[in-house]
């Protein structure tokens, strides 16, 4: 089970299906941090990591838990 060091891993990593985009992303369960990149000590905002609900906005999709499900 991998945490996020974006909160210095108080958080778990999950895997997240975005329905609308039919794309499965790797989203912590606390700080909500969507990995673009595999998970690095040090991360870089716009690089590594962006906010699960700016990226959804950015892609016309509203923040709604409908839009997406947990990946088991």
């Amino acid at each position: 089970m991998a945490t996020c060091p974006r909160c210095d891993h108080q958080g778990v990593i999950q895997l997240v299906r975005i329905k609308k985009l039919g794309q499965v992303v790797n989203v912590c369960e606390e700080c909500d941090a969507l990995w673009l990149t595999e998970l690095k000590e040090t991360p870089v905002y716009g690089t590594d990591f962006v906010d699960f609900s700016s990226y959804l906005e950015e892609h016309g999709i509203p923040v709604d838990e409908a839009e997406w499900e947990q990946v088991k």
